[in-house]
């Protein structure tokens, strides 16, 4: 799907915009990469909660990690309560979720 990451640029452009001042964020792969893309009070906050506590969520459409977080019931349980708060797809695919409170 996407092997550097990229997309997660968008996620955290559209956390910039969107997110209220010192939201808690959690990014679940490639962190350090997409951190570099947060405005300062965001940063401050990244990954200091888990993904059950944290604002918002940053997810890569990365299935090599889904089984260690239960990523596919979390997609679904997010899709339910209409928490997706961001997604990047390319030809209906997702590439990147954020995923709100």
């Amino acid at each position: 799907i996407d092997f550097w990451g990229t997309p997660q640029k968008e996620a955290v452009q559209w956390l910039n915009l969107n997110a209220p001042e010192s939201a808690s964020v959690h990014i679940v792969m490639a962190q350090t990469t997409a951190a570099t893309y947060l405005r300062p009070d965001l940063l401050k906050n990244v990954n200091k909660k888990d993904i059950e506590n944290s604002d918002y969520t940053v997810l890569l459409n990365r299935q090599s990690f889904f089984g260690l977080y239960n990523i596919p019931e979390m997609i679904g349980e997010k899709e339910r309560e209409g928490k997706i708060a961001f997604k990047r797809t390319v030809d209906q695919v997702p590439l990147v979720w954020v995923f709100s409170k």
